[in-house]
């Protein structure tokens, strides 16, 4: 519902696209320590400090799911947007990600008030005026940067 709510919510985002499906994924992620070990139940974590991997340096959801030490676990929130034209809907993806981690954040905030709301990236679009784009791809290799 929120990606085609995008242009209702982002000044200058094309209203009325001819949107022709959404997919929104939601995958939960176990609970691991700074080493990246899944933790068993009643393991206690106990961390003063730890070294993590930036998940913006990660290409695949699989990387970005596993870039990062999550001692209380996690979710990945992949949306795919397609429509006929033209127009990218890259808004409309983000608009859909981050529509369903509120949607996930207003269920839990009774449970956990110290929930984050990450990063939200477009990792690949195909189409459109502008060609495709893949996250990581260099320019000077083709149609991407990173």
């Amino acid at each position: 519902m929120a990606a085609k709510r995008a242009a209702d919510f982002i000044p200058l985002a094309h209203p009325g696209l001819g949107i022709t499906g959404v997919e929104v994924d939601i995958q939960a992620c176990a609970p691991e320590d700074a080493s990246g070990h899944p933790m068993s139940d009643g393991e206690v974590l106990s961390v003063t400090s730890s070294s993590r991997s930036a998940p913006a340096a990660a290409m695949t959801t699989e990387e970005l799911i596993t870039s990062a030490a999550h001692p209380h676990g996690s979710i990945v929130i992949t949306a795919t947007v397609s429509c006929h034209g033209r127009t990218g809907v890259e808004m409309e993806a983000m608009t859909a990600v981050m529509g369903a981690a509120l949607t996930v954040y207003d269920m839990c905030k009774a449970v956990d008030k110290g929930m984050v709301v990450g990063e939200a990236r477009v990792v690949r679009k195909t189409g459109g005026k502008s060609g495709g784009w893949e996250w990581g791809v260099k320019v000077e290799d083709g149609n991407g940067e990173g």
